[in-house]
């Protein structure tokens, strides 16, 4: 009484389909992520140049002595920093959308600025605060985690 082993040369179907849909599920939440985080980090670096341009403004109100301004434009999705005289820079915003701003925020030749606010900016996963101190116009950033409804 002899075993008669049975010699597979390959894989079957029903096996190649099952390997092929869980590279298929790794891939697509891989691709998914590295989105994710690829727009995280993009925000992230849009939200340190408001503020830079925010902390720019206030320092060159203080060393040249006149008023600066930061400006937003919700339909151009745009920000910019001027003085009286010139438009110093603009800069418009892609991966990250401005919800909440006022028009125009003012720093006088002290370096304050002129009101207390908070701009909101969203992006597809989180929404951003940046949080605005009236006298000195230090900025902090609140974030918060969206959940659109699709």
């Amino acid at each position: 009484m002899g075993m008669s082993v049975l010699s597979k040369q390959g894989m079957t179907l029903l096996e190649v389909l099952v390997v092929l849909v869980i590279v298929t599920m790794m891939v697509g939440f891989t691709i998914h992520g590295g989105e994710q985080i690829r727009s995280q980090m993009s925000a992230q670096f849009s939200l340190k140049r408001s503020i830079l341009h925010h902390q720019y403004a206030q320092i060159k109100a203080l060393t040249d002595q006149r008023d600066m301004f930061v400006l937003y434009d919700l339909v151009k999705q745009e920000q910019r920093v001027v003085s009286v005289e010139e438009n110093i820079f603009a800069e418009q915003y892609s991966d990250l959308k401005v919800k909440v701003a006022k028009q125009r925020y003012h720093y006088n030749s002290n370096g304050e600025v002129n009101q207390f606010n908070t701009l909101v900016f969203e992006d597809n996963y989180f929404t951003y605060r940046l949080i605005m101190h009236i006298k000195w116009g230090r900025i902090r950033i609140e974030k918060t985690e969206r959940f659109p409804i699709d």
